[in-house]
């Protein structure tokens, strides 16, 4: 396979969604969603894509072992929606697929610190000013293991599949 050149391009969902109808790769996608998301969409993919669903992985939010809501065994996404997120982007206009889903679901959250570094979005968390979200096959590159992790209780679930044009 030496002479096969692969372009990698990180898209939204909604920009993935967009180009399926009218792209016509010869290359494979990888596309994260919501469960939701994918279900809704699985009849414009199943025409043109064979869907292998490589995970699904639910979300949840990670936080200082200080925080008064570290003791819960779950969150609602109604308190969720009350609690200050930190999420590691470039930008406040740059959301990661994490926090989309969860706006592309009409989920109210309190998007308070947008950091572009490890180091000042693990300084958000463990100063008790933030939580993050979470998913263990979407992890980033910040050490969790001081935190807690905690499971929304409506459990919504992040999906990573494989796309093949048939």
């Amino acid at each position: 396979y030496a002479h096969i050149k692969i372009t990698a391009t990180e898209l939204s969902t909604n920009e993935i969604m967009q180009l399926l109808p009218t792209a016509t790769p010869n290359a494979l996608y990888f596309v994260q969603s919501s469960m939701q998301r994918l279900q809704q969409e699985m009849p414009l993919l199943r025409e043109q894509y064979s869907c292998h669903l490589l995970a699904s992985d639910p979300l949840k939010i990670s936080m200082d072992k200080s925080n008064p809501q570290s003791s819960k065994t779950s969150i609602s996404l109604k308190k969720l929606a009350t609690l200050p997120l930190a999420f590691k982007s470039p930008s406040f206009d740059v959301m990661p697929s994490l926090v989309q889903i969860l706006l592309d679901s009409g989920i109210p959250l309190n998007l308070k610190y947008c950091s572009n570094s490890d180091a000042s979005l693990i300084k958000y968390i463990r100063q008790n000013m933030a939580v993050t979200l979470f998913t263990k096959s979407n992890s980033t590159s910040v050490n969790m293991e001081s935190f807690i992790t905690i499971p929304i209780k409506e459990r919504i679930y992040v999906t990573l599949c494989f796309l093949v044009p048939k």
